[in-house]
């Protein structure tokens, strides 16, 4: 299942000179991340996204609001220094409509062909 969900506390920023973004934690009620929950996915894939995301960020769990209800979630939080942070916001519609294309075959497609060559979702 993958539904729409709230991350209160915490805010979504661009990484400078890249065009992927970077969540941290804000302690501020006010600030909110809208993302997707991603339920039932094997400890394989749960690994594939820990080396994705690499050391730059650190899963870690947190409660997320999907409708009216707050469900146990994990998400990547931001875990090297803040210098690498733009003051600016990240805007998927922007990511979407600018880099999408360009992140997929240059990003996306190399990884995949790594997990792939490796074997690693068997």
């Amino acid at each position: 299942m993958r539904a729409p969900a709230i991350l209160k506390g915490y805010e979504r920023f661009k990484v400078k000179n890249h065009v992927f973004p970077a969540i941290i934690e804000r302690n501020n009620v006010d600030c909110s991340v809208e993302g997707l929950v991603v339920e039932n996915l094997t400890m394989n894939e749960l690994n594939v996204f820990d080396l994705f995301e690499d050391i730059e960020y650190k899963r870690c769990d947190v409660c997320v609001q999907v409708e009216s209800d707050l469900i146990d979630a994990q998400v990547y939080v931001w875990n090297t220094d803040r210098a690498w942070l733009s003051a600016e916001s990240w805007s998927y519609d922007c990511f979407r409509s600018e880099h999408l294309e360009w992140y997929l075959e240059n990003t996306v497609k190399p990884f995949r062909d790594e997990i792939n060559a490796l074997d690693l979702l068997q």
